[in-house]
């Protein structure tokens, strides 16, 4: 990196800072306080700005000058999933939301989409790895030491894509139900189905029956 002595310094300082704060949101979320990832996108765009400080993220000169200010997310405001984006759609003209549930709900979808973005780049990561493993053709303590960073490495990816898969879930019953928590069904495609239903020519007695 060509850092000073001092930036070294500062840079060692930021870090054991972020890695204080990550422990602590992890406590808070094996207690379940995390629900809408609010915490989790905050740690992420600390440690985007702190890899931006110091030239850590691949782009050249992009040392901050002022680092107490970076954008909220990424740049773009679209979502790069038809499945969120049908979401997001169906949220935004299912008028269960006032505005700031929206906002709230906005910022839920473009976590989801950090998310997202940090797999992909973990599984680049991982396959020109395994590429360059491949390649070695004499085993050594150092290729067996790779390989259990390797291992490692496809535990995160499996974890990522669990928290992924439980993020989209949540989503999607967010979309469908509101935030409304005293709603009778909580599977969205039950909730499809019911409100249908309250708009079909049904009877009382058959509504009942049917709910």
């Amino acid at each position: 990196l060509h850092l000073s002595a001092v930036k070294l310094a500062e840079l060692h300082s930021d870090l054991k800072i972020q890695e204080k704060d990550e422990l602590s949101w992890k406590k808070l979320k094996a207690e379940g306080l995390d629900e809408d990832g609010e915490k989790e996108a905050k740690l992420r765009r600390n440690l985007n700005v702190i890899m931006t400080k110091y030239g850590m993220n691949g782009k050249k000169d992009s040392q901050l000058v002022d680092t107490n200010y970076i954008k909220e997310g990424t740049e773009s405001d679209t979502l790069d999933d038809p499945r969120l984006e049908k979401l997001w759609s169906k949220a935004k003209t299912s008028g269960k939301f006032s505005d700031e549930e929206l906002d709230k709900l906005w910022r839920e979808f473009k976590h989801h989409k950090e998310k997202i973005h940090e797999y992909n780049i973990l599984l680049e990561t991982v396959s020109r790895t395994e590429d360059i493993h491949k390649n070695v053709i004499n085993p050594s303590e150092e290729n067996l030491v790779k390989e259990e960073i390797l291992h490692n490495k496809h535990r995160e990816l499996k974890e990522k894509l669990r928290s992924i898969n439980q993020g989209f879930e949540r989503l999607r019953k967010v979309s469908h139900q509101g935030y409304d928590t005293t709603s009778e069904f909580e599977e969205p495609r039950v909730i499809d189905l019911w409100d249908m239903a309250k708009s079909a020519n049904f009877t009382e007695k058959e509504l009942e029956s049917f709910r």
